[in-house]
């Protein structure tokens, strides 16, 4: 995930600054995506449809940077292989440092961090 993302802003409409960003999900974390304290995810989507074979888990870290597979997640999300799975925060999820993430196929809270073996895509947007 770190190799870099898009970030797209949206018009706020006189509700906040909101934008979406657009990851390639891999156990090499994307670190201080939000680049600001006091960031929301309001919304996940993490679209498996070309990993067919396992499940992925996308974890994230209310930090600047973090070690998956050693540093503890703050919240963790399943996407089910081969389809796009989708969660909503809409009062959003607050992260009070920033935002980190990384997408294994390992379960939220165990200590290996192993890539997906096929291409996910995880699609946010924060505010």
């Amino acid at each position: 995930m770190a190799t870099g993302f898009n970030k797209i802003a949206l018009p706020s409409g006189g509700i906040g600054t909101f934008e979406i960003q657009i990851l390639n999900g891999t156990s090499t974390p994307a670190n201080a995506i939000a680049g600001a304290n006091n960031k929301k995810i309001y919304a996940v989507d993490i679209d498996a449809r070309d990993n067919p074979t396992e499940d992925v888990y996308q974890k994230f870290w209310d930090a600047a940077s973090a070690t998956p597979g050693t540093d503890d997640e703050y919240m963790g999300l399943l996407g089910k292989a081969g389809r796009v799975t989708s969660y909503l925060f809409p009062r959003g999820k607050n992260f009070a440092t920033d935002i980190s993430t990384a997408t294994t196929k390992e379960a939220i809270g165990n200590a290996s961090a192993t890539s997906p073996t096929g291409t996910v895509k995880v699609y946010l947007i924060l505010g």
